[in-house]
């Protein structure tokens, strides 16, 4: 609102020392018409006073404006100053003076945002920026308050952005520099996160790459990030495992001894090899050296078995953990283990044979399949039959004063054995359908039975597919043989009845 200015030289009124008066003037020779006669001392008095009068009027009436009016300068002026609370009473002074009340109304309004300014500043220099962001939000036409609400805004963000970079989420960090890029040493910050999350992708590759066994690559991106994190360490475990693949590597090749002596030189050049191969590497460090020397001792069984040593190779390979071997390994102990109880197997049959035990070489023959000429040894072990009659006379027996005739009609090739108590005294043999005689030593004989159609000779007769009998006379195990008789076995002929009980080969 415009000020009103007033000056004592715009005052208008009657001025009886001034010049220009207007009306009649006592002392001016002008005066028109008879001179009129003289007025009263009383009448000239109350002119007097009356004319006092109205010049007090005219001053009050210009000296009151003239101090609301600086009043109203004096509370403007307190109000530039800041000074509201002042101003406030002034201003309500003044009354409705001009605009006074809506002038100490502001006042009052902006007394508490000064309040909440001073408060907002406090917590602002303190670094207390949540706090003073909240006040500045309040009062955010009052001076710079919404510029400092930024700036607080701009240091929460630059705190969270702080916290999250020494916590290595250089992502989250990242995020929030960007958006203040101009606050403080935010574009530093945003460069430096960059340059760690490309170290920290560099860095996970490189462990993803050791991982899956691409050492190579593995060291060189642990190289190149120097001393970041755990780098170098890393860097030592990809040449253990570099090592160890060249270990590795021997072993396929069947050095086995020389990977194992690899695996010792990586162990005393590193002390944390085991635990890294056995982390990183494609098998643990104790199951290799066990495959390596289950290995090592099958090669040693391989010599000694290509040597003819073959028991000497079945003590090797009863030494290995086959377990510990690879799958083409185990295969070859097995068909190692075969060929030696081939070996063992044939080598026990060719002794039974030279023996004469033709079944037993037959049957051990047999389970030697096709190893070497087994299948054709198998075949010469059934041999001819014993002419009919004896086969074998015990030499202490020679007197023969009875004479036996056995009649084998109707039945398969018989073989008898004919005892004295504990001596076998004779043996005989009668073919299929036929009959002998022959002559004995009396005495009271045991007698044992054998039919079959397969002959292995006098110790195993029939072999397992024979039929082995003792003999019963009358209810008796003894047939009294005496000096001078004839005596006859036949089927369904006349004379003592005799019964047979089954018999095992092997004590036959």
């Amino acid at each position: 609102m415009a000020e009103t200015n007033y000056s004592e030289s715009n005052i208008q009124g009657p001025n009886p020392q001034g010049p220009n008066m207007t009306g009649p003037n006592p002392q001016e020779p002008n005066m028109a018409g008879p001179n009129p006669p003289k007025k009263s001392g009383k009448k000239i008095l109350l002119i007097i006073l009356i004319a006092v009068a109205a010049v007090l009027v005219v001053i009050f009436a210009i000296v009151i404006p003239m101090n609301k009016s600086a009043a109203y300068k004096n509370a403007v002026a307190l109000m530039k100053e800041e000074q509201y609370a002042q101003a406030e009473e002034e201003f309500q002074k003044l009354g409705n003076y001009e605009n006074a009340a809506e002038k100490a109304e502001e006042c009052a309004q902006l007394k508490v945002k000064a309040a909440a300014y001073d408060t907002a500043m406090k917590d602002y220099e303190a670094g207390n920026w949540e706090a003073a962001k909240e006040i500045f939000d309040q009062i955010p036409d009052y001076k710079d308050s919404d510029e400092l609400s930024g700036d607080c805004q701009n240091h929460l963000k630059y705190e969270q952005a702080e916290k999250l970079f020494a916590e290595e989420d250089y992502e989250g960090a990242l995020a929030i520099y960007e958006t203040i890029i101009a606050f403080e040493d935010s574009k530093k910050k945003a460069d430096l996160c960059s340059e760690e999350i490309e170290k920290q992708n560099t860095y996970d590759q490189a462990v993803s790459d050791l991982k899956n066994g691409y050492y190579s690559e593995a060291k060189q991106a642990f190289d190149s990030l120097g001393d970041y994190k755990d780098s170098k360490e890393y860097s030592v475990k990809c040449n253990i495992l570099t090592a160890f693949v060249d270990a590795l590597e021997l072993y396929y090749g069947g050095e086995n001894k020389k990977a194992m002596e690899a695996v010792e030189e990586i162990e005393k050049l590193y002390d944390n090899a085991k635990s890294t191969i056995d982390e990183y590497g494609s098998m643990p460090l104790d199951m290799f050296l066990a495959r390596c020397k289950a290995e090592r001792d099958l090669n040693s069984a391989r010599k000694k078995f290509e040597a003819g040593d073959y028991a000497g190779a079945k003590e090797k390979l009863d030494q290995i953990d086959e377990s510990s071997l690879r799958d083409e390994s185990r295969t070859a102990v097995s068909d190692m283990r075969k060929a030696i109880s081939a070996e063992e197997k044939y080598a026990e049959a060719v002794d039974y044979y030279n023996r004469g035990l033709y079944y037993e070489a037959y049957v051990k023959l047999s389970e030697c399949g096709d190893y070497k000429d087994a299948a054709e040894l198998a075949a010469n072990c059934a041999q001819p039959f014993p002419a009919a009659g004896v086969v074998y006379a015990n030499e202490a027996y020679g007197d023969r004063s009875s004479q036996l005739t056995i009649d084998n009609t109707g039945f398969m090739n018989a073989y008898y054995k004919l005892y004295l108590g504990d001596d076998l005294v004779m043996t005989v043999f009668i073919p299929e359908d036929g009959s002998t005689t022959f002559y004995l030593p009396t005495g009271n004989y045991t007698m044992n039975k054998a039919y079959g159609n397969t002959w292995y000779g006098t110790e195993d007769m029939f072999g397992d597919d024979g039929y082995y009998w003792h003999c019963s006379f009358g209810g008796s195990d003894v047939a009294p043989i005496e000096a001078g008789y004839a005596y006859q076995i036949s089927t369904g002929s006349d004379g003592t009845g005799i019964s047979t009980s089954a018999a095992d080969r092997n004590s036959f």
